[in-house]
C-alpha cells in the first residue's frame, strides 16, 4: 500500500508542476528514467505470498543472458529491480507515469531508458553507463545532454543564435575534447564510489573491506583525492594544490587542465586567471598566458593583464595592438618601468625614435638599474645625433 501510495503521489505532483508549465507556455521535454539492470544485485529480498525473492529472479536473469536469452534476461533483471525492497531504483510504474503524463500534456518525451539499452552490451544496461545503482558515468551523461539536445533541435527550443558550421559529431568531438575534466577528477570520482560500495546497503558492515585494501596510493595526486573524499580538504583546495604540484613539475598541459576546471566551476575568480597567466609567462609559455590574460581582461582589464597583452603582442609584431594595451596599462598604473620600456619598443618599431627615447628615460628614471633599458636609451642616443 505504501508503494502504491508513492507512485500515486509522484505522479500527482508531475501532474501539478506539468499542468503549471503548461499554463505558462513552458517548454517541458521529459525523459524516463534509467538504472543498473545487469549489474546491480538486490539490495534487499524478501519472501511474500505472490511473488519470488528479488534475488532469485536477479540469479535466473543471469542465467538467462549466459544462455543467450536476452529478451527473456532483460525481463527478468526489470522483474528483479522492481522486486528490491529498498527501491533505490526507480520501479517500471514511474516510467509509465513518465510516459502517460507526456501524452496527457503533449509533452515531448526522449526514451533515456531505451537509448541506455541500446549502446549497453546484450542490450542491458549494467556498469557499462551506471556507476552504481542509477547514476550514470560520464559518458553517460553526456549521452543524456546529447539525447536532449537532439529534442531541443526537433523542436526548435534551442536558443536563436547563429550556429556553427559543425555537424553533430564534430561539436560532440569539440565537447568532450574540451570538457573541464582531469585525472584528479576521474580519481575522486573512483574513491567516492568505492566508499560508497564499501558501505551499506552493499555491503554489511562486517564485510567492510578496510581503507589499507580499498586503496592503494600511488602519487600525490591519489593522496590529494584520498583526503578529499574524507574531507580532510576542499574541493577547491584539493584542485589547487594539485595545480601547484603540476606546476612544479614542469607539466603545463596537467596544470592548464586543472585550472581549467578551477575557472570552469569559478568563472568570475579572477585571482584564477592571473595565477594561470603568471605560471605560463614565467615559465615563458607566452602563447598559453596569451589565452588566460585575454580571459580575465575580458572580466576586468588590470595593469598587469594589460601589460602582458600589450608586451606579447609587441612579441609577436602587432604594433598598434601592443601600443593600444601598454598605453591601457599605464592609464591604471603610472609606475611601471616595465610597460614605459615596452612602449619605447613601440616607437622603435614604428621609427619614432624621439618618442622611444622619452619612454625609455622614463622607464630609467623609475627604475635606475634597467639594463636592458639603459642599453636601448644609449642605442637611440646615437640614433637621434
Amino acid at each position: 500500500e505504501i508503494y502504491k501510495k508513492g507512485i500515486e503521489q509522484f505522479a500527482g505532483n508531475m501532474h501539478d508542476i506539468l499542468e503549471m508549465a503548461k499554463k505558462q507556455n513552458v517548454p517541458v521535454i521529459l525523459g524516463t528514467l534509467a538504472c543498473n539492470l545487469k549489474d546491480q544485485f538486490p539490495f534487499v529480498s524478501i519472501k511474500d505470498n505472490n511473488n519470488p525473492p528479488a534475488d532469485k529472479v536477479y540469479l535466473q536473469a543471469k542465467e538467462s543472458l549466459a544462455s543467450n536469452s536476452r529478451k527473456i534476461a532483460d525481463s527478468l533483471f526489470r522483474f528483479a529491480k522492481d522486486l528490491d525492497a529498498l527501491r533505490f531504483r526507480a520501479p517500471s510504474e514511474i516510467n509509465k507515469s513518465i510516459i502517460n503524463l507526456g501524452r496527457e500534456f503533449n509533452y515531448a518525451i526522449v526514451n533515456i531508458d531505451s537509448v541506455f539499452e541500446t549502446l549497453s552490451p546484450d542490450h542491458i544496461t549494467g556498469d557499462n553507463l551506471m556507476t552504481d545503482h542509477l547514476h550514470p558515468t560520464l559518458k553517460g551523461y553526456q549521452i543524456i545532454g546529447d539525447i536532449f539536445y537532439k529534442e531541443m533541435e526537433k523542436l526548435k527550443i534551442l536558443p536563436k543564435t547563429k550556429p556553427k558550421n559543425w555537424n553533430d559529431i564534430e561539436q560532440d568531438s569539440i565537447t568532450v575534447t574540451n570538457f573541464p575534466f582531469t585525472r584528479l577528477d576521474t580519481i575522486i570520482s573512483d574513491f567516492r564510489i568505492r566508499v560508497l560500495k564499501n558501505d551499506w546497503p552493499y555491503v554489511n558492515k562486517e564485510n567492510k573491506i578496510p581503507d589499507s585494501k580499498l586503496f592503494h596510493l600511488k602519487d600525490y595526486i591519489d593522496t590529494i583525492a584520498y583526503n578529499l573524499i574524507y574531507d580532510r580538504m576542499n574541493w577547491e583546495a584539493a584542485h589547487s594544490k594539485a595545480a601547484n604540484w603540476y606546476a612544479e613539475r614542469n607539466d603545463i598541459n596537467s596544470f592548464t587542465g586543472i585550472m581549467n576546471v578551477l575557472i570552469s566551476q569559478y568563472p568570475i575568480v579572477t585571482e584564477y586567471y592571473d595565477y594561470t597567466a603568471n605560471i605560463l609567462l614565467e615559465k615563458k609559455d607566452y602563447d598559453m598566458a596569451y589565452y588566460y590574460l585575454n580571459k580575465r581582461n575580458e572580466i576586468e582589464p588590470t595593469a598587469y593583464s594589460t601589460k602582458w597583452i600589450g608586451i606579447i603582442n609587441l612579441f609577436r609584431n602587432h604594433i598598434d595592438n601592443a601600443e593600444e594595451y601598454l598605453n591601457e596599462s599605464l592609464s591604471i598604473d603610472k609606475n611601471d618601468s616595465q610597460v614605459w620600456y615596452n612602449l619605447a619598443g613601440v616607437y622603435v618599431n614604428k621609427n619614432n625614435y624621439s618618442k622611444a627615447l622619452e619612454m625609455v628615460n622614463k622607464a630609467i628614471s623609475l627604475q635606475s638599474n634597467y639594463p636592458e633599458a639603459i642599453a636601448l636609451q644609449k642605442q637611440l642616443q646615437q640614433v637621434i645625433k
